[in-house]
């Protein structure tokens, strides 16, 4: 079996980011329905007492969401080997 599974071609997943719109965030909010996983991202720095605008909108499976999860913890992992631990106390970006 293990010799199988050496044996097969690993696929080669090609991305393309040319034209990618680039915002950034320091507001969550993530809710669900019994089908997905819902994010919305949206940035307090420019909310003078008025309403978070939301900004991006992703709908995900709950699988997918799960293997994010998985992906975001090896990343901060590696970061915080890396660069120390970080604080993710409330007022930082």
């Amino acid at each position: 079996m293990a010799d199988q599974e050496a044996q097969r071609p690993t696929q080669r997943i090609q991305i393309d980011d040319r034209g990618v719109n680039v915002e950034s965030s320091d507001y969550w909010l993530i809710t669900g329905t019994p089908e997905e996983v819902v994010f919305r991202f949206g940035n307090t720095k420019h909310n003078v007492g008025g309403p978070i605008k939301i900004t991006n909108k992703v709908n995900v499976s709950y699988y997918t969401a799960k293997r994010l999860l998985s992906a975001m913890a090896q990343t901060i992992k590696r970061y915080e080997e890396a660069l120390g631990a970080l604080d993710s106390g409330a007022g930082k970006s």
